[in-house]
């Protein structure tokens, strides 16, 4: 595209061209547009579009924007127009191949799904017509609909992250609307607990197979389903004053919390527990049965946090924490 009047915006980097783009009329008369349009060559490509204005001054404006976006990174032109059903698709695939645990792609799922339904709703039929006061927008219907700061704060992360995917790495969108929106700080709600004298409660009325299990978790803060994979090659009872464990199986993709292994000592009240555990020493700490009231009857597959949850609940029977 050759401008007409074509004009020098001085002080960009590099250098960007303005002027009014010429065209022929439906009757073939050769016209020039009353809108400017910029043009620039980078990185060894010829860049153009529409400043949508037809102030110069405005326009000078809008290219010093376009100036500020290279400057970024995000010179790259958009060569097709792409849906938010392929948009969304394709970072949840991307997610999953990169083997993100099912209840994460779950939530990118519902995330993301609320997010187009919300642009839908703006008149925002594609994800290069989202711009940051849709952003801000997507946020206050959160707030609206009650939600707590730290679930927006995700939420929220999640919506910039898709984008500057989509931008960056996928190549998808020619900028990213919302690279300059800052996120403020959200304090995670206080989770409810057991206190010292509940789990004291707890581990006396216990049966032993059970009451094992809620000292391993009362003593590491191991997940459950880090205990329920909890092997006896973990241990080292002849290590340190008494003893290390070592966690690194376990959780909902098999793996621990952030696919780490860690090694946490095992404290004084945790080890005649462990050295009283009954049951042959076999691969699984807790993977025999040993009363009928536990109901672990067969696998420690078998077993699930809630059913563990509502019996330490049931045996301490208090209000809760």
């Amino acid at each position: 595209m050759k401008l007409h009047d074509r004009y020098p915006v001085e002080g960009t980097h590099p250098l960007i061209y303005i002027g009014h783009r010429p065209y022929k009329s439906e009757a073939g008369q050769r016209k020039v547009s009353k809108q400017w349009y910029y043009e620039y060559n980078h990185d060894g490509r010829k860049h153009s579009g529409a400043l949508k204005t037809s102030n110069k001054q405005a326009a000078i404006k809008a290219t010093w924007a376009v100036a500020q976006r290279i400057e970024r990174g995000e010179s790259q032109q958009v060569r097709r127009r792409v849906d938010w059903e392929e948009f969304t698709g394709a970072y949840i695939e991307l997610k999953r191949n990169k083997n993100r645990a099912p209840k994460t792609i779950e939530k990118y799922e519902y995330v993301l799904g609320q997010l187009v339904a919300f642009a839908r709703d703006r008149d925002r039929h594609s994800p290069g017509a989202f711009t940051s006061s849709d952003y801000w927008a997507f946020n206050g219907k959160m707030i609206k609909d009650g939600m707590a700061d730290k679930t927006r704060a995700d939420r929220l992360t999640i919506v910039k992250q898709v984008f500057k995917w989509g931008h960056q790495k996928a190549k998808l969108l020619s900028v990213n609307p919302v690279a300059d929106e800052e996120l403020p700080e959200a304090e995670s709600a206080r989770q409810p607990c057991f206190t010292p004298e509940q789990v004291r409660a707890l581990l006396s009325n216990a049966d032993p197979h059970e009451g094992a299990i809620y000292a391993v978790m009362a003593y590491t803060g191991m997940r459950f389903g880090e205990v329920r994979d909890l092997e006896w090659c973990d241990l080292d009872l002849g290590h340190g004053l008494h003893g290390w464990v070592t966690i690194q199986r376990g959780g909902s993709n098999g793996t621990t919390k952030g696919k780490c292994t860690r090694r946490i000592p095992i404290n004084r009240e945790l080890r005649p527990v462990l050295e009283n555990t009954p049951g042959p020493r076999g691969a699984a700490v807790f993977g025999t049965p040993v009363s009928e009231v536990s109901g672990w009857r067969q696998s420690p597959q078998r077993a699930t946090a809630a059913y563990f949850a509502e019996a330490a609940l049931q045996t301490v029977r208090v209000q809760g924490p």
